[in-house]
This record gives C-alpha cells, sequence and structure tokens, in this order.
C-alpha cells in the first residue's frame, strides 16, 4: 500500500514535470520512508497514549534515535517490517522500563547494558550498506562521531541514576534505547547488512 502510494505520487510528479524520469526510484524511495516514519510515529503516540508510557517511548526513541544516527547497523527488509518490529520494540521496551525490578540495582543493571553497548559500537560501528560505500575519510568520522555519542550517552545516564528526582523508568527507557541501537550491530540473519 506505501510502495503504490509512493509509486502514484512519484508518477505524478514526473507527469506533470515536476520530477524528471532519472529521479523516480529516489522520490519514491523518499516518500516510502516519510509515509513509513509519519506511520510509525503515529502508531508509537497512539500506543504509548493508551498504555500509558509516552514519556518512556519519547526517552526510548531519542536515545534510540541519536546513536542510531552514527553506528549504521541493519535494516529491515521492508518498511511495513520496519514499523511493526520498531514500534512493537518501542513499546515493549517502555512497558518494560515501567515495570522493571533492578536484577542487582538499577545502577548496576544499567551500567552492564551500557558497557556492553560500548562494546559493541566500538568493536563494529558504524556499519555500511552495499549501496551507501562511504570513503575511508567519512567512515572514520562516523566512528568518531558513534564512539563519542555512545560515551556522552552513557556518562549522562550513570550521572542521572544517581539523581533521585528523575524515575527509574525514564532512565532505563534511555539505556534501553541505546541498548537497541547497538544490538542492531549484531548480525542478525533477519536484517540486511554488510
Amino acid at each position: 500500500m506505501i510502495e503504490t502510494l509512493a509509486k502514484s505520487i512519484t508518477s505524478y510528479y514526473i507527469t506533470h514535470n515536476i520530477a524528471t524520469e532519472q529521479d523516480r526510484d529516489y522520490i519514491t524511495y523518499g516518500l516510502q520512508a516519510i509515509f513509513t516514519n509519519v506511520i510509525q510515529i503515529i502508531l508509537l503516540i497512539f500506543c504509548s497514549l493508551i498504555l500509558h508510557t509516552f514519556w518512556q517511548t519519547i526517552l526510548f526513541t531519542a536515545s534510540y534515535s541519536l546513536l542510531r544516527q552514527y553506528i549504521g547497523g541493519g535494516h529491515s527488509k521492508t518498511h511495513l517490517s520496519c514499523v511493526i518490529i520498531y514500534t512493537s520494540i518501542a513499546i515493549a521496551s517502555s512497558l518494560f522500563a515501567t515495570r522493571a525490578h533492578p536484577v542487582l540495582s538499577p545502577a548496576l543493571d544499567i551500567l552492564l547494558l551500557l558497557i556492553f553497548t560500548v562494546f559493541l559500537v566500538f568493536w563494529r560501528a558504524p556499519l555500511t550498506y552495499i549501496e551507501d560505500r562511504k570513503s575511508s575519510s567519512s567512515l572514520a568520522k562516523l566512528k568518531q562521531k558513534s564512539r563519542f555519542t555512545i560515551c556522552i550517552q552513557t556518562i549522562l545516564l550513570m550521572c542521572l541514576i544517581r539523581l533521585e528526582t528523575i524515575p527509574n523508568s525514564f532512565i532505563y527507557s534511555s539505556t534501553l534505547g541505546i541498548f537497541v541501537a547497538g544490538c542492531t550491530l549484531l548480525p542478525l540473519k533477519y536484517f540486511q547488512v554488510d
């Protein structure tokens, strides 16, 4: 459905000289990405409001997105599967964050998740895609940015866990967002990675 709509709009652009035939694939892909993001945002907001996890979902998404933009990682094979997988993980993580009871202690649980993610980022990031080869200098910059981002996020969360005024569910949500972003660096069969 999303692909059909994107192709129809692209055809309209081309027949009305808004775009050229050479741009067909780029426009179609861009429109699919926009439609997917809109659907995903609506689903996230709707589900998080129903489940009373709005702020946890926002923090999860912000933490995830901040790191994910630099590390690369796996992608779903279709836009629809991306929406379903990400929305499910974000909502499940937000629900978990609101109901989590520390295994060791809140600070130790968070620290262990962050150490694992730091290891993944330093070891695997940035992953590039077959069609998106970058120069060695831009890869080096992405590596620096990904390492800097994960270090700042880790330090910030470890400082925030000490504050009694911030609910643990907010810190757990942010930590899980970082952890899930890091897990996209794992060589999983379902995702398309280089």
